[in-house]
């Protein structure tokens, strides 16, 4: 929600807010990277019809108009990056 009153302001707020988006797209494309990755490793194929459905902006995690914390949980603070899910 847009708090202040001058325009101004208004448009610094969605200019953060679209920085803020553009990083956490840039992160989920390393994400489903490595996950492609580890699945081809694994031999497991990259199915075209699972391809298609990947958007780096189609997560539950990224809200454009909402409230990020930065706050590193401590599994992250070993490589900065979060494990990813076991392979079926």
């Amino acid at each position: 929600m847009l708090r202040q009153k001058q325009e101004e302001a208004q448009q610094e707020v969605v200019r953060c807010l679209n920085v803020v988006t553009n990083v956490v797209v840039v992160w989920n494309t390393v994400y489903a990277q490595l996950a492609l990755q580890r699945q081809q490793a694994a031999g497991l194929p990259a199915l075209p019809e699972h391809l298609a459905q990947l958007s780096p902006a189609r997560f539950a995690h990224l809200n454009r108009l909402g409230r990020y914390s930065f706050q590193l949980p401590a599994d992250v603070l070993v490589n900065g990056l979060r494990p990813l899910r076991p392979l079926p």
